[in-house]
């Protein structure tokens, strides 16, 4: 009977339940940073189809703007969530993991434990250095998806109404 490797079976869906998560929190980061810069909401749309919902500006250089901007806007939403900004960020790596990064194939790992993870090919100064995801790990992303997502919801409930 042919071994079975689950986690490289469903590659599709874990690569896509992890990007799609986080294509939802960047929405919300989205809505959150032009809530703050505009006062009407015709401007806020404007803001959003012209700058955040585009390809002009990163995730990154949003996050980098929004960790700026929260301890100034939210101080009390960081101290009762003291693990959000954390989360979010350590968010990112495996966006960009996910969204960018060849998979080994089976045929190409010698390690039997490895075989049963997704290993992705990070390419650095001519080498080729494994990026290690097991069932547990996979989890632990989706959780840390959920918890940041929910905080996100908390933080646009406490955005005023714009008219």
């Amino acid at each position: 009977m042919e071994k079975r490797y689950l986690l490289n079976e469903n590659v599709l869906f874990y690569r896509g339940s992890i990007l799609d998560g986080i294509i939802d929190i960047e929405r919300k980061m989205d809505d959150y940073l032009s809530s703050y810069f505009c006062s009407t909401l015709i401007k806020k749309n404007q803001l959003n189809e012209l700058l955040f919902f585009t390809e002009r500006i990163s995730l990154d250089v949003k996050r980098q703007i929004f960790i700026k901007i929260i301890p100034l806007d939210k101080p009390e939403f960081l101290k009762e969530n003291s693990r959000f900004l954390k989360k979010f960020e350590g968010l990112v790596p495996h966006r960009n993991i996910m969204a960018h990064l060849e998979l080994f194939e089976i045929e190409e790992l010698d390690d039997e434990k490895l075989k049963q993870c997704l290993v992705f090919k990070k390419y650095k100064d001519g080498k080729i250095t494994p990026k290690v995801y097991d069932e547990k790990s996979l989890n632990q992303i989706k959780n840390d998806i959920v918890y940041v997502h929910s905080r996100f919801l908390d933080l646009l409930q406490e955005v005023p109404a714009l008219v």
